[in-house]
């Protein structure tokens, strides 16, 4: 999810602000610069994925068929982040890791962060749409 010029959303909800204030009452030496560089771990991811992308993205009408991809990340590639993924996408999961871990699902092109498969498939569709039946 992006705003209008490309950079993501960042999902203000009113449990994401109780949490960061329990932080911040736990410790009032908390400075605020460090809790926001906390290292995404594959728990953190998991969390981030069930209570703000999965709950953000259910409620659109092709959300059945959607397919979710991930690159290689450190905290991507692991059992939780898998069962979290397939729980909610089936085998539509494109991820570095996946097909090993899960014998099923679509391989990350590792070195190809740039021209990855919707990439390959989304323009070449576009441009027959557009010229079909238009010489």
């Amino acid at each position: 999810m992006f705003d209008n010029v490309g950079r993501p959303l960042s999902f203000k909800t009113p449990e994401k602000i109780e949490k960061t204030n329990q932080v911040f009452e736990r410790s009032p030496r908390t400075s605020i610069r460090k809790a926001a560089q906390q290292t995404v771990n594959s728990a953190r991811y998991v969390e981030a994925l069930r209570n703000q992308f999965i709950k953000a993205i259910q409620s659109e009408p092709d959300f059945e068929s959607m397919w979710f991809m991930q690159d290689g990340a450190t905290p991507h590639p692991t059992t939780e982040v898998f069962d979290r993924l397939e729980k909610h996408f089936n085998e539509l999961i494109l991820a570095l890791g996946y097909p090993k871990s899960k014998n099923m699902g679509i391989d990350w092109l590792p070195y190809s962060p740039d021209l990855n498969p919707c990439d390959s498939f989304w323009w070449g569709y576009i441009r027959d749409k557009v010229y079909d039946g238009n010489p």
